[in-house]
């Protein structure tokens, strides 16, 4: 028994899946169209890399927030975005997602 898919039976899959999600309201904002594409604007997310976590009870809610903010100044974040730095994802060859520093450059184009 082969458990294998073809190439153009995952994309399928995948378009039907992907429309099944609205796409977040954005466009209305930025009103940038890019190669007659709509773009919107992924804003990146961080997360901090230490941090106590609120399921740790030995410690006052106080302490743990002096403590997560010197731990965030310590050793900083990382991006935890689905896009990294200079990517770009276009959405059923009709509409980019880009992140902020994209969209920038992308003005300058249009």
């Amino acid at each position: 028994m082969k458990n294998s898919i073809s190439a153009e039976e995952l994309l399928k899959a995948m378009e039907t899946q992907l429309s099944n999600f609205p796409l977040p309201d954005h466009t209305l904002q930025n009103n940038l169209v890019f190669q007659g594409m709509p773009v919107i604007e992924h804003q990146p997310t961080f997360e901090p890399v230490l941090q106590i976590r609120p399921e740790f009870r030995h410690c006052s809610d106080e302490f743990r927030n002096r403590m997560n903010s010197w731990l965030l100044r310590r050793f900083g974040s990382y991006d935890t975005s689905i896009l990294k730095p200079c990517e770009v994802f276009i959405l059923n060859n009709q509409t980019i997602i880009a992140r902020p520093e994209v969209t920038s450059i992308l003005r300058h184009f249009t």
